[in-house]
């Protein structure tokens, strides 16, 4: 039986220093991408007005790698605040290394036409099979439904796309559109490096990166609710790959877009990588 934790339990900020705020997120290994955006989202929201203004976009660029287990630094930085904006700058710092930098901003919502693209055709997530999410050697907090699965795709390994696919957070996630906006943009990092072996599979001793990642937020969804990430690569040319990705929810609004860049790092001829 598959280990599952609450996703929300990851988001977990106390008071911190001088201001900042500080996480702990179980786990060894790598840190997930996805989890460092969230945790700047969450942060950043906490120093905005609520009553009014919603996350607009976030923008991560990834400086070094971060590990799960070590306490992270969030520090906000104010940025702007209008009526209708704010915008915040979010640096996370483990062990005194720089691990990321998140801009995020927030909008008050306007009045006006709503009008999305429709998601390609797929079936829903009941008719597929259930699988887990794990990362940093922990319990699974997402629930994935793969749109194309068979017995030959390996999740967590990088050796051949997995999108589209379906995925929900393990346990409760509550109401607030933040917190549903720390789920799409979570999940928007999994597997996107797996798009940049689309067109041909890297050679064994390839590693490959996430620099920067960029969310925009449209609707606002259940948290708990199913979520279709599409993505799909652009161009992968002189190491670097861009990748254009979608998320819909069950009733087929676009809840968000995403944009990710990518390096595929290859090994020196003659030499291991």
């Amino acid at each position: 039986m598959t280990e599952t934790i609450d996703l929300a339990r990851l988001w977990h900020l106390a008071p911190g220093e001088e201001g900042r705020m500080v996480a702990e997120p179980p786990g060894r290994g790598f840190l997930f991408g996805g989890l460092t955006m969230s945790l700047g989202l969450k942060a950043a929201a906490r120093t905005v007005d609520r009553d009014h203004l919603v996350p607009k976009s976030l923008h991560c660029a990834f400086v070094s790698t971060g590990e799960w287990g070590p306490a992270l630094d969030l520090d906000v930085q104010v940025v702007n605040d209008s009526t209708a904006f704010a915008h915040r700058t979010v640096t996370i710092t483990q062990r005194g290394r720089l691990v990321a930098t998140v801009a995020v901003s927030f909008h008050a919502p306007d009045t006006g036409h709503d009008f999305h693209v429709a998601p390609p055709a797929g079936p829903d997530p009941s008719a597929l099979r259930a699988r887990y999410a794990h990362f940093g050697a922990g319990p699974a907090p997402i629930e994935l439904r793969l749109l194309h699965d068979d017995d030959d795709v390996e999740l967590g390994a990088i050796t051949r796309p997995i999108h589209p696919y379906w995925a929900r957070p393990i346990g409760p996630v509550g109401p607030d559109p933040v917190a549903a906006d720390c789920v799409t943009t979570f999940v928007s990092d999994y597997m996107v490096v797996a798009t940049a072996v689309t067109d041909a599979p890297p050679p064994p001793d390839a590693r490959i990166f996430t620099l920067t990642h960029t969310v925009w937020f449209h609707r606002h969804s259940p948290g708990e609710s199913w979520r279709r990430y599409d993505a799909n690569l652009q161009t992968l040319v002189d190491g670097r790959f861009l990748t254009f990705g979608t998320v819909h929810g069950e009733d087929g609004t676009r809840l968000a877009s995403f944009v990710q860049e990518g390096l595929v790092r290859e090994p020196p001829a003659g030499r291991p990588g």
